[in-house]
Protein backbone atom coordinates (compact mmCIF):
# COMPACT_ATOMS: atom_id res chain seq x y z
CA UNK A 1 0.00 0.00 0.00
CA UNK A 2 1.19 3.39 -0.73
CA UNK A 3 0.21 6.23 1.18
CA UNK A 4 -2.04 4.36 3.52
CA UNK A 5 -4.32 3.69 0.97
CA UNK A 6 -5.30 0.03 -0.40
CA UNK A 7 -3.94 -0.06 -4.18
CA UNK A 8 -6.62 -0.20 -6.85
CA UNK A 9 -6.89 -3.25 -8.26
CA UNK A 10 -5.33 -3.68 -11.93
CA UNK A 11 -7.57 -4.91 -14.94
CA UNK A 12 -6.04 -6.39 -18.29
CA UNK A 13 -6.80 -4.49 -21.27
CA UNK A 14 -6.30 -7.29 -23.51
CA UNK A 15 -6.37 -10.24 -23.85
CA UNK A 16 -9.95 -10.82 -24.06
CA UNK A 17 -10.99 -13.14 -21.03
CA UNK A 18 -10.51 -16.52 -22.93
CA UNK A 19 -8.57 -16.35 -25.91
CA UNK A 20 -6.65 -19.04 -29.12
CA UNK A 21 -2.50 -18.45 -29.64
CA UNK A 22 -2.17 -20.57 -32.37
CA UNK A 23 1.61 -19.91 -31.85
CA UNK A 24 2.20 -20.12 -28.45
CA UNK A 25 2.43 -16.42 -28.05
CA UNK A 26 0.49 -14.39 -25.96
CA UNK A 27 0.30 -10.34 -25.29
CA UNK A 28 -1.07 -8.86 -22.73
CA UNK A 29 -1.32 -5.34 -21.37
CA UNK A 30 -3.07 -3.98 -18.63
CA UNK A 31 -4.11 -0.53 -17.05
CA UNK A 32 -1.83 1.39 -14.47
CA UNK A 33 -3.23 2.70 -11.31
CA UNK A 34 -2.83 5.52 -9.97
CA UNK A 35 0.69 5.40 -7.57
CA UNK A 36 1.55 2.14 -8.71
CA UNK A 37 4.92 1.32 -10.02
CA UNK A 38 5.43 -2.74 -10.15
CA UNK A 39 3.20 -5.23 -11.71
CA UNK A 40 3.93 -9.22 -11.23
CA UNK A 41 2.18 -11.53 -13.92
CA UNK A 42 1.39 -14.80 -12.80
CA UNK A 43 1.19 -18.14 -14.88
CA UNK A 44 -0.88 -21.37 -14.29
CA UNK A 45 -2.19 -24.68 -15.56
CA UNK A 46 -4.69 -24.87 -13.22
CA UNK A 47 -8.21 -22.61 -12.50
CA UNK A 48 -7.16 -22.07 -8.91
CA UNK A 49 -3.38 -20.66 -9.87
CA UNK A 50 -2.37 -23.39 -6.99
CA UNK A 51 0.61 -23.93 -9.23
CA UNK A 52 1.60 -20.40 -10.43
CA UNK A 53 4.66 -19.00 -11.46
CA UNK A 54 5.74 -15.59 -11.92
CA UNK A 55 6.32 -14.54 -15.40
CA UNK A 56 6.94 -10.99 -15.31
CA UNK A 57 7.99 -8.84 -12.21
CA UNK A 58 8.44 -4.98 -13.08
CA UNK A 59 7.19 -1.53 -14.13
CA UNK A 60 5.70 -2.24 -17.72
CA UNK A 61 2.03 -2.18 -18.31
CA UNK A 62 2.56 -5.45 -20.48
CA UNK A 63 4.58 -8.53 -21.18
CA UNK A 64 4.76 -10.82 -24.23
CA UNK A 65 4.78 -14.37 -23.27
CA UNK A 66 6.26 -16.67 -25.45
CA UNK A 67 7.44 -20.48 -25.56
CA UNK A 68 4.13 -22.04 -24.47
CA UNK A 69 3.14 -25.46 -25.37
CA UNK A 70 -0.01 -26.82 -26.25
CA UNK A 71 -2.30 -27.03 -23.73
CA UNK A 72 -4.71 -24.50 -21.84
CA UNK A 73 -3.15 -21.70 -19.38
CA UNK A 74 -4.24 -19.07 -16.93
CA UNK A 75 -2.99 -15.84 -16.13
CA UNK A 76 -3.67 -13.03 -13.67
CA UNK A 77 -1.95 -9.55 -12.54
CA UNK A 78 -1.61 -7.16 -9.28
CA UNK A 79 -0.30 -4.39 -8.57
CA UNK A 80 2.97 -4.77 -6.46
CA UNK A 81 2.03 -4.64 -2.74
CA UNK A 82 -1.57 -5.32 -3.45
CA UNK A 83 -3.28 -8.75 -2.45
CA UNK A 84 -6.17 -8.30 -5.16
CA UNK A 85 -5.58 -9.66 -8.57
CA UNK A 86 -7.06 -9.29 -11.68
CA UNK A 87 -9.78 -11.62 -13.35
CA UNK A 88 -8.12 -14.37 -15.12
CA UNK A 89 -7.12 -15.10 -18.53
CA UNK A 90 -7.75 -17.82 -19.58
CA UNK A 91 -5.22 -18.75 -22.84
CA UNK A 92 -5.68 -22.29 -25.31
CA UNK A 93 -2.77 -22.93 -27.10
CA UNK A 94 -2.95 -24.51 -30.21
CA UNK A 95 -1.16 -25.43 -33.24
CA UNK A 96 -1.80 -26.69 -36.51
CA UNK A 97 -3.56 -30.25 -36.64
CA UNK A 98 -0.71 -32.45 -37.11
CA UNK A 99 -2.43 -34.59 -39.64
CA UNK A 100 -2.04 -31.57 -41.93
CA UNK A 101 1.32 -30.87 -41.00
CA UNK A 102 2.01 -34.92 -42.44
CA UNK A 103 0.03 -34.09 -44.95
CA UNK A 104 1.81 -31.20 -46.45
CA UNK A 105 5.28 -32.60 -46.00
CA UNK A 106 3.81 -35.57 -47.93
CA UNK A 107 2.96 -33.45 -50.99
CA UNK A 108 6.15 -31.29 -50.52
CA UNK A 109 8.95 -34.38 -50.71
CA UNK A 110 6.27 -35.68 -53.68
CA UNK A 111 7.31 -32.54 -55.46
CA UNK A 112 10.73 -32.62 -55.13
CA UNK A 113 10.92 -36.02 -56.58
CA UNK A 114 8.78 -35.28 -59.27
CA UNK A 115 11.54 -31.76 -60.06
CA UNK A 116 14.24 -33.95 -59.68
CA UNK A 117 12.92 -36.55 -61.53
CA UNK A 118 11.75 -34.33 -64.26
CA UNK A 119 15.29 -32.40 -64.45
CA UNK A 120 17.17 -35.85 -64.79
CA UNK A 121 14.99 -36.92 -67.41
CA UNK A 122 15.67 -33.47 -69.27
CA UNK A 123 19.12 -33.89 -69.38
CA UNK A 124 19.65 -37.76 -70.19
CA UNK A 125 17.67 -36.88 -73.30
CA UNK A 126 19.56 -33.68 -74.08
CA UNK A 127 22.62 -35.95 -73.63
CA UNK A 128 21.05 -38.80 -75.96
CA UNK A 129 20.02 -35.94 -78.77
CA UNK A 130 23.57 -34.87 -78.91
Amino acid sequence: MLSGLPLEAVEFASPAAETVSEDGVVGFAWEKPAETTDFELQQATVEDFSDAKVRYHGPDRGSVITGLGEGTYFFRVRAEGSETWSAPVKVEVRYMDMGLVWALMGVGVFMFGATVTAILRGHYKQEVAS
